[in-house]
């Protein structure tokens, strides 16, 4: 964290961003092993269609939307790959 010291926005994105990455890589490995996964799959499949940004929203909806959608993606890419991998065992 960059608690005591002075950061510029673009470090304290990057930091942001990178939490992020882990926390979503972390969830995707425990869904991946939860027996229920398909339900999840689901439930986060309809995270994406529900938020859904129009043309004249303002700059910062459209920003947490693609911020969904880009975690959303990531997600289920990597509950593919994780069960690919398991199919391999």
């Amino acid at each position: 964290m960059t608690e005591g010291r002075s950061t510029t926005v673009d470090e304290y994105l990057a930091e942001h961003a990178g939490q992020m990455h882990v926390v979503l890589t972390i969830c995707c490995l425990l869904v991946a092993l939860h027996p229920r996964r398909q339900e999840f799959k689901q439930a986060i499949a309809g995270l994406a269609k529900s938020v859904v940004a129009e043309d004249g929203d303002p700059p910062g909806k459209r920003a947490h939307a693609r911020g969904i959608a880009t975690a959303v993606g990531y997600f289920q890419s990597a509950l593919a790959t994780a069960e690919r991998s398991a199919k391999g065992r």
